[in-house]
């Protein structure tokens, strides 16, 4: 042949296509030398000659399967490094409200320092009492009957006990193969301030055009 097993599986490796494919050598080679070799080409395991057939589709499934964890755990990886890059606050929560993943600028909303911290707590802990039930409907609609995607406002709780308003997206989520529920929030304690101060001028424009019209009566 013009290429032996060990340049055939760097080929392999060196594709895109091929690059996750499980290679089993079996060969009658037996010393180490030949073994490093394989494995800086890429190979996956080494049989030796004669091979059982059992144990070779045991080898081949055992070597899926750890291929299929590694991926797994990489996407993982980069889904939650996505989730602690984001904007918004972001929560995962499992069946029991239990906090399951925050990322950054939620824990910056509540002004708590790290995951650990946040997790020591239910999500109900950072809502204010007449927001809870209203909080723990949406949750049960969505792990219990799967409805569809929800967007409600509601208040939150710092750390130090202040409130914050916000508005909540939230939607089923399955986690770690388990039903959970995910939950954008974006803090809109500037927007609620300027709707007040835009209501305010407003009034007073009101109040001026009013005692204007009331001044011209006294006039004439």
């Amino acid at each position: 042949p013009e290429m032996d097993g060990f340049a055939v599986c760097r080929q392999l490796r060196a594709d895109n296509r091929f690059g996750d494919v499980p290679v089993i050598f079996i060969t009658a080679l037996d010393d180490q030398k030949s073994r490093l070799q394989g494995i800086e080409a890429g190979a996956d395991e080494f049989l030796n000659k004669p091979v059982n057939s059992l144990e070779l589709k045991a080898r081949a499934r055992t070597i899926t399967q750890l291929r299929r964890f590694r991926l797994m755990v990489g996407e993982r990886a980069r889904f939650e490094k996505i989730i602690e890059l984001a904007p918004e606050g972001i929560v995962v929560l499992d069946m029991d409200a239990n906090i399951r993943l925050s990322n950054a600028a939620l824990r910056e909303m509540l002004h708590i320092k790290d995951e650990t911290a946040i997790r020591l707590h239910k999500i109900f802990h950072y809502v204010p009492r007449e927001f809870r039930d209203q909080l723990g409907r949406t949750l049960e609609a969505l792990l219990v009957t799967g409805s569809k995607p929800m967007a409600f406002e509601i208040e939150f709780l710092r750390d130090d006990g202040r409130r914050f308003p916000a508005e909540v997206s939230a939607s089923y989520f399955p986690w770690e193969t388990q039903p959970a529920v995910q939950l954008f929030i974006r803090n809109v304690e500037d927007k609620k301030k300027i709707e007040t101060q835009f209501l305010r001028v407003q009034r007073m424009q009101s109040i001026g055009t009013l005692a204007g019209g009331i001044a011209h009566d006294l006039n004439n």
